[in-house]
């Protein structure tokens, strides 16, 4: 070190280690820039971005540092000359100063575009958040107001006062959705104010495939049992399946007025349905529902969701358990579940 000193001027020498302050500064705001992540602005004021004040701050510091070595040996002077004097000798200083202009037009530019590129992601939530609530609101108030259906459950009324001691009448039972809210939750499950993915949900449609390819294969089953028991508890099973699409379709339960009971030594069946007519509207009705809301995201239901020997079973005027009417039916006003027990 003390040979490559004498090898140079004291006068260098001074002017190295100055220079090398100047780039030890230089060194100091690069890792402050980088401590404070300037250089990934936000869409905040310009003002509030570490990069602009660092965009001024450099060549100000620049222009006092060198500055101060150019003026160190003239006297200050406030006249004509004294100003030739000042721009003559500070064309270094006055240099680096100028270098703040193009700096924060640089940074001024660079967080317009990252303002307009928040604008524009701004402008496309507010259009995923107005499509989001407005698919919404036009699916629930469908729901609400359009997909419904009236069955009419037939009821065997006793008559003490007329010459017919029984007489069957029609009572009128509207089946709709419930919870439209939940119903379109279900439907579009991957639907959100971020992400406008109105894919229709294969767990909801696998669900309704598996119930009424289950209530086809029991009506098959039904078709060809003889022993009556056994017939009982298909129809216990069809209740239980037309029971899990109401709830995944939201529908209203059949709510009766009473509940049929068979109580027998062998087995003790409890229905919401008198009779097989009854079973078969509304089953009928569950269909049409089915293929209602399916129609509303463009999906078959007959044929498809619906098997078709489902849908002819329930239009048919034949009963493939007509045993059923033969049976002593005790009403019940509790409303119990519908269930079958069977003696052991």
């Amino acid at each position: 070190m003390d040979i490559f000193i004498n090898k140079i001027s004291q006068d260098s020498f001074y002017s190295l280690v100055a220079l090398l302050f100047f780039f030890f500064y230089l060194a100091f705001e690069l890792i402050y820039i980088s401590a404070r992540n300037a250089f990934s602005m936000n869409s905040e004021p310009l003002t509030k971005q570490a990069l602009f004040w660092s965009s001024i701050r450099i060549p100000f510091i620049s222009f006092i540092y060198f500055g101060l070595f150019s003026w160190a040996n003239y006297k200050f002077q406030f006249n004509q000359e004294g100003f030739n004097n000042f721009i003559s000798i500070s064309k270094l200083p006055l240099g680096l100063l100028s270098l703040c202009i193009p700096f924060v037009a640089i940074v001024n530019n660079i967080h317009r575009t990252i303002q307009t590129d928040e604008q524009i992601q701004q402008t496309k939530l507010k259009n995923r958040t107005d499509l989001f609530y407005s698919h919404q609101k036009n699916y629930i108030e469908y729901f609400n107001t359009s997909i419904k259906k009236n069955v009419y459950i037939i009821e065997t009324m006793e008559s003490p006062h007329s010459i017919v001691t029984k007489k069957v009448v029609e009572s009128e039972i509207e089946i709709k959705i419930i919870a439209p809210f939940k119903l379109y939750k279900k439907i579009f499950n991957k639907a959100s104010t971020y992400d406008n993915d109105f894919s229709i949900s294969t767990t909801l449609i696998n669900s309704l495939k598996s119930l009424w390819r289950g209530i086809d294969a029991l009506i098959d089953e039904l078709r060809y049992t003889v022993h009556e028991p056994d017939c009982f508890e298909i129809i216990y099973k069809i209740e239980s399946a037309m029971t899990s699409i109401s709830s995944n379709l939201q529908l209203s339960p059949i709510i009766t007025k009473y509940s049929f009971i068979i109580d027998t030594n062998s087995f003790y069946f409890c229905s919401r349905f008198e009779n097989e007519e009854n079973l078969k509207r509304v089953l009928k009705a569950y269909f049409l529902l089915t293929q209602d809301i399916l129609d509303t995201i463009d999906l078959k239901a007959y044929g498809y969701i619906v098997p078709d020997a489902v849908v002819q079973y329930s239009y048919m005027s034949e009963y493939i358990f007509p045993a059923w009417n033969s049976w002593t039916v005790k009403k019940s006003s509790s409303r119990i579940s519908s269930f079958i027990r069977r003696a052991s």
